[in-house]
């Protein structure tokens, strides 16, 4: 029986869809961090 693989052997972690949508909210997080920083 084959063993299912997370990862494909070249390790293209970044086509996961997973990997997208947490970058994506990483990314918006930082966005609306930013603009709410308090500036002196």
């Amino acid at each position: 029986m084959a063993e299912a693989k997370f990862l494909h052997p070249n390790g293209n972690y970044r086509e996961l869809l997973s990997y997208r949508k947490a970058e994506i909210i990483y990314d918006l997080t930082f966005q609306i961090d930013s603009s709410l920083e308090i500036r002196p």
